[in-house]
């Protein structure tokens, strides 16, 4: 991503590490790197989109654990980035 491009020829974080082979700790590195870029909000959005993606193609073809097994830790891995974002919201009214 250059800076100086105007915003709406930035590059997305999904267009930039869509990647259906990363091993999970590859994938927890890639949301995380999509946090320092864009926010959790943003991380969350897009482990939610390519969870919408992975969820049919569970059953093509007959049932698919390893896909099934994907899609599990994206769904868990999702809970904990909503667990982190309201730790971190909770610390603005804590005194």
């Amino acid at each position: 991503m250059i800076m100086n491009q105007p915003e709406n020829e930035k590059e997305k974080p999904a267009e930039i590490f869509h990647n259906e082979k990363l091993n999970q700790e590859q994938t927890r590195k890639k949301y995380l790197k999509i946090i320092e870029m864009a926010g959790v909000d943003a991380s969350i959005t897009e482990i939610h989109r390519e969870m919408g993606v992975l969820e049919p193609r569970v059953f093509e073809g007959g049932f698919s654990s390893d896909r099934f097994e994907k899609l599990q830790y994206y769904r868990d891995l999702a809970r904990e980035l909503y667990n982190y974002k309201l730790v971190e919201e909770s610390k603005k009214y804590k005194k």
